[in-house]
């Protein structure tokens, strides 16, 4: 039964490549900037790098308009790794995917579309816990090795 899987495997890498086939490679920072807004061309650089670790295909010729399911075949080779790749994009970028929101991701433009407009700031990423407060011990404060004694 392996063998068959193996063989299913070979079948959607090709497609894949077939459709991938005859276009310019670009490099991660190529395509942002090629197909995206300078605001967005980060984002869409990190998450075609992040996707690379999960597609069993160079994605130099990813076209931002490429189906997820259709043309990268994303469902059939590891359901595993989609879901690994949509948690490193929660955590990476901070944003929380429902699963009517991510069902509702047909194309690579989709997610960093979503990604661009609930990204929060890096400097929002850790709300701080206690208020910063300068203390300055006054003199009574301070407690030394012979007042110990006294008390």
């Amino acid at each position: 039964m392996e063998w068959m899987s193996e063989i299913l495997s070979r079948f959607h890498r090709n497609h894949v490549l077939r459709h991938l086939k005859g276009r310019e490679p670009l490099t991660a920072c190529q395509f942002g900037m090629h197909f995206f807004s300078p605001e967005k061309a980060r984002i869409a650089s990190k998450i075609r790098e992040m996707l690379a670790r999960y597609v069993p295909v160079d994605l130099s010729c990813l076209h931002p308009d490429d189906q997820l399911v259709r043309d990268l075949r994303m469902l059939t080779f590891d359901s595993l790794s989609l879901f690994q790749f949509r948690m490193e994009l929660e955590e990476e970028f901070c944003v929380f995917f429902d699963d009517a929101d991510w069902s509702s991701f047909h194309t690579f433009r989709n997610v960093v579309e979503y990604v661009a407009q609930h990204t929060r700031p890096r400097s929002m990423e850790m709300p701080t816990l206690m208020p910063q407060v300068s203390f300055v011990p006054s003199r009574t404060s301070v407690i030394s090795p012979g007042s110990i004694s006294s008390l």
